[in-house]
């Protein structure tokens, strides 16, 4: 039986102080990131690379709860699946994750970057297959762009999702892989999603392959987590 982890929660030490340069020598407050909205918020609208993805990595590398959750090995499925993402894997790395993952923390929040195929506000869908998130919002907002995912998406989703049911399967990579820097806990499968709010915060350009650009909308999407109906 898996175990219950605690939840991980990079605003236990207090709000993230975001500097601004003053001038070529000093540095000044801009403001006080509190929580969960107003980080993802900072992020879709000023972008996570002037220090904020570093500080949330940062609090996350100190994070005794963090740090307890985190799987002692990888199972070869689950190892093989993060590289390379091959459907023909999804049965044996979520009887891994079953066997190897831990109990998810209810109201656990992580993030997830680009559309989720069939979820619309106030709809809800049971995932076929396992789902990655992270811990930091950062490595979400780059997954947005990856591959020219929001280019044949025609939109940007920053989703925010939050554990509402107890006993929900996930594993915690540990720090130990190749692609530690994704603070990744990838969730079994036929778990519940429900989309909650979609909030439309602004438009970016976007690239295809082939360098054509447009400009789509951004959203930052709220979904819960509940286990499957079946």
């Amino acid at each position: 039986m898996c175990q219950k982890i605690e939840k991980i929660d990079i605003f236990d030490n207090g709000s993230i102080p975001m500097m601004k340069i003053r001038d070529a020598t000093k540095e000044e407050k801009e403001c006080d990131i509190n929580n969960v909205k107003e980080l993802v918020e900072y992020g879709m609208e000023k972008g996570f690379h002037n220090g904020l993805g570093n500080a949330v990595d940062e609090r996350l590398k100190k994070n005794q709860q963090y740090q307890n959750a985190q799987s002692k090995k990888t199972p070869p499925s689950i190892l093989k699946y993060q590289k390379t993402n091959k459907l023909e894997l999804q049965d044996a790395v979520n009887k891994e994750i079953q066997d190897y993952g831990v109990i998810i923390h209810k109201d656990q929040v992580l993030y997830h970057g680009g559309l989720l195929e069939g979820l619309s506000e106030n709809s809800s869908i049971t995932t076929t297959r396992t789902l990655s998130t992270t811990l930091n919002p950062e490595v979400a907002h780059a997954e947005c762009y990856h591959k020219w995912k929001a280019y044949e998406a025609n939109e940007i989703n920053l989703n925010i999702l939050t554990v509402k049911d107890e006993g929900i399967n996930g594993f915690v990579f540990n720090n130990r892989t190749s692609m530690k820097h994704e603070r990744e806990i990838l969730f079994e499968r036929n778990i519940k999603l429900v989309m909650k709010n979609k909030q439309l915060c602004g438009y970016s350009e976007v690239e295809d392959k082939s360098g054509n650009t447009k400009n789509v909308p951004k959203y930052i999407t709220e979904i819960e987590i509940y286990k499957s109906d079946y």
